[in-house]
């Protein structure tokens, strides 16, 4: 526990897949798709509690449904109804040319319906890496 970016729950190729294909029709032309993890716990609302909580079930089979979806001119996404941290708890689909999928928080244009059945992924944790700069 402590050194982490994030912990999420992450899908399989399959599972995202299925979910680009379910959503492909929502995501304008020529964004870059992501599909690959749902974040509940991000270094930066560092909560000792949850951390502890998500660490005991690292590796485990979470099961989750998409409850909707939501659109910015930045980022595109489906909200699920996994446990998070974020405001909506939500998986980045895809950005925009030149954006980023933390763009994806910043999304207030969200749309309550459920897309497909229930899905699943692992829960995992992505470590925080620092990097340093290396002059030749």
């Amino acid at each position: 526990m402590g050194n982490f970016e994030y912990y999420g729950v992450f899908v399989d190729r399959s599972t995202r897949e299925k979910i680009l294909k379910l959503v492909q029709d929502k995501i304008p032309e020529g964004w870059i798709a992501y599909a690959e993890h749902i974040t509940m716990l991000h270094r930066t609302h560092k909560n000792h509690y949850i951390e502890k909580y998500l660490a005991a079930f690292l590796g485990e089979r979470m099961f989750f449904k998409i409850i909707g979806w939501g659109i910015s001119d930045r980022a595109f996404a489906v909200i699920t109804d996994c446990p998070s941290e974020n405001k909506v708890s939500h998986m980045t689909i895809a950005v925009a040319p030149g954006a980023k999928p933390v763009e994806s928080n910043n999304i207030t244009d969200w749309h309550y319906e459920q897309i497909g059945d229930i899905f699943h992924g692992y829960l995992s944790v992505q470590p925080h890496v620092k990097y340093k700069n290396y002059e030749k």
